[in-house]
Formats: C-alpha cells, structure tokens, sequence
C-alpha cells in the first residue's frame, strides 16, 4: 500500500477500529515512513485533546427555543410558497399579448420556443 491508501486508514488504526489485516499492514508500513509516524502522533494528539474537553450542557431551554424558531421559519416558508403571481398582473399581461395578437405586432421572435408561425392572427406551434 502506499502512502495514500495507509493516510486513509489512520484514523480507523488511532481508533482501534481497523481490522488484523489492515492492523498489520499499517504497522509494517509505519516501520518504514516517518511522514505517515508524524501522521500518526497528530491524529494521537488531536485525539488526546478532543477527549479531555468537558461536555458542556446546553443551557436551559435551548431546545424549546430552537423547536420554536424551527416552526416560525416553516410556517414562513409556507405562507411564501402561497403567494402567487398576482391576478391582476396576469389579465393585463393576457390583455396587451392579446392585444398585440390582434394587431399584428410581431413580438412572437422574442419567444423561446423556435418553431411557431402566425396566419389570420393565429398563433401556431409546432413541437
């Protein structure tokens, strides 16, 4: 194995989580590779570290307060996700498209669909 492969299975060695065979093979690779040794110790230290911190208890009422945040930003959500396009922005806009159908107004180019034709105010598409 090489260097990578053995800097993946570390942490799974430091942890005693590794397998015998795996185990083995990064022990002989460690006999020989002071890079992946200084690994090795960090990993060690880091280790040491994280487990003499105190677990720190949340304060009082932290989870009533968080679930209470938690359902205003739903319920927000949701009254965003109900709002619309408006009516009334709507009819106008079919009132002048309409409009500029009945008098011949060659808006259609600036439509994205590229296969329409217009014949006796008419509009065609083809798909």
């Amino acid at each position: 194995m090489n260097c990578k492969d053995i800097k993946e299975a570390l942490h799974s060695y430091c942890d005693g989580e590794a397998s015998s065979l795996e185990k083995k093979t990064i022990e002989e690779h460690l006999a020989s590779c002071v890079e992946c040794q200084n690994e090795v110790a960090k990993i060690k230290d880091y280790s040491s570290l994280l487990k003499a911190q105190e677990a720190q208890r949340a304060p009082e009422g932290f989870a009533k307060e968080t679930m209470l945040l938690i359902k205003e930003r739903q319920e927000y959500k949701a009254e965003k996700e109900d709002e619309g396009i408006p009516v009334d922005f709507v009819l106008s806009s079919m009132f002048f498209f309409a409009r500029g159908l009945w008098r011949g107004v060659s808006f259609l180019k600036y439509l994205p669909h590229p296969a329409y034709s217009v014949r006796r105010r008419r509009l065609y598409l083809s798909w």
